[in-house]
């Protein structure tokens, strides 16, 4: 019985449902989830995309949320071309907002930069995130 509920934990574990949607997302292997401002908050990334998914979940939905954001890029530069490596290096969360920090590889010279990026609840919505360099 012990090794059939690790089982069903690590089949679920790796799974989590798009807004809305009946199907779920797989191959997630960054992910967490607390409470901001009121609000159950999570984030996750899959192995197929750089982008850092925010969402707030419905209470009671099961997994579903009630408004989301695809992060996928910094400054008018995208996670996707405008970047050799995007690495989710820490996130942390606080009582009002998720806090996002980034390692960048620019597609020009070897430097590599940090970026903060704040996501804050307000209201039933994700304000637009708020980033700064580190």
């Amino acid at each position: 019985m012990k090794g059939l509920s690790l089982f069903s934990v690590l089949c679920f574990s790796c799974c989590a449902l798009a807004g809305n949607a009946i199907e779920p997302i797989v191959d997630i292997y960054k992910a967490d989830v607390a409470q901001v401002s009121g609000k159950i908050v999570r984030y996750f990334q899959t192995f197929d995309s750089p982008c850092v998914n925010i969402q707030i979940l419905k209470p009671g939905g099961q997994g579903a949320a009630s408004d989301s954001i695809a992060f996928c890029g910094i400054a008018s530069k995208s996670f996707n071309t405008d970047f050799t490596d995007v690495s989710l290096d820490k996130a942390t969360f606080s009582d009002t907002e998720l806090l996002l920090t980034f390692k960048l590889m620019s597609l020009v010279g070897v430097n590599e930069t940090t970026e903060l990026c704040k996501f804050r609840v307000d209201g039933e919505h994700l304000a637009e995130p708020e980033c700064t360099a580190q």
